[in-house]
């Protein structure tokens, strides 16, 4: 038993030097040799602590690699077994303020403070820490009231059909095709209630400009495709493919496009390598999507009143 913690604490030193000398990826395998080790011993104090330094060690290549959700799960899995070890809940604050979760951040700068003071005074490393997430999380706070502001002006414009809507829908674009913009429009309209009803109107801009903000907030991200496909649905879509409009149909074929690869998780199923005879497995309520979508699709195919160019995004999407 001594031979093999002798040998778990060599392949952990190798990995000290590895990372010492930046070779992250390295000093991550050599972690990973001493933790497997580690993980068949019959745990003790000695081996509980050599667990925890293996785990917080790689977490923090993994920061430095900047695989952060990594390095939350090995810090959490440090401090599993020491619940007050500060190294490990430093770089755990470390990761969740770089993978931008301020809150939980903050929670583990302020345990560090306590714990710290407790055992002899807390470091000026963390207490920054804890400044520039308090900083941080002040500015994203007034960020965030900013944007919300903004939103709440561009939607009472295109609701009120003043003759700055084409404005305001542009400019409702530019912010739905950032992550956070997209989530403070389904703040703002939840039931999609605003959205549907400009997307019904008869107004070529206005449809257009929906079409293409929708575009948007589903693109990478299946809760907010999934939220645009229960409060929407399909119908007000097939309609715009049903146009004789050069761009509004096409546009109906991209919401589509990005509605089907967020829900179904196709731009992630397309990077694992599979037979090409194998289909995809698929949950259910996916399942029923796909089916419903599809239908929508043939129906517009064989629909006399779908305009030549709709027919012909709804076959590409086929």
């Amino acid at each position: 038993m001594s031979t093999t913690l002798d040998d778990s604490g060599v392949l952990r030193e190798q990995g000290n030097q590895a990372f010492k000398q930046g070779q992250f990826q390295e000093a991550i395998d050599r972690y990973t040799d001493a933790l497997n080790i580690l993980k068949d011993l019959q745990l003790s104090e000695t081996n509980k602590n050599d667990l925890t330094k293996c785990y917080s060690n790689r977490s923090q290549c993994y920061i430095n690699l900047g695989q952060y959700e990594d390095a939350i799960e090995d810090s959490t899995r440090a401090l599993e077994y020491t619940p007050s070890d500060q190294k490990s809940l430093y770089r755990r604050a470390n990761a969740f303020e770089r993978s931008g979760k301020l809150k939980e951040a903050i929670s583990d700068a302020q345990r560090l403070i306590s714990i710290s003071s407790k055992t002899g005074g807390t470091d000026e490393q963390t207490y920054n820490l804890l400044k520039k997430l308090r900083e941080t999380a002040q500015n994203k706070v007034s960020q965030q009231t900013q944007l919300t502001n903004q939103i709440k002006q561009m939607f009472e414009t295109i609701i009120s059909k003043s003759n700055q809507d084409e404005t305001a829908i542009n400019n409702l674009l530019v912010v739905s095709r950032d992550d956070a913009g997209a989530e403070a429009i389904l703040s703002f309209d939840p039931d999609l209630q605003h959205l549907t009803e400009f997307i019904q109107r008869n107004e070529r801009t206005t449809v257009l400009g929906v079409l293409r903000i929708l575009s948007a907030i589903v693109k990478n991200s299946y809760r907010r495709a999934e939220i645009v496909y229960n409060k929407l649905g399909l119908k007000p879509i097939a309609r715009c493919f049903a146009m004789n409009d050069a761009e509004i149909p096409t546009n109906a074929s991209i919401l589509i496009h990005n509605m089907l690869m967020s829900i179904c998780d196709l731009e992630n199923r397309r990077k694992v390598r599979k037979p090409m005879n194998v289909a995809y497995n698929f949950d259910k309520p996916v399942i029923e999507f796909i089916n419903e979508t599809f239908r929508m699709l043939l129906d517009l195919i064989d629909d006399k009143s779908c305009s030549g160019i709709g027919r012909d995004c709804c076959l590409d999407l086929i």
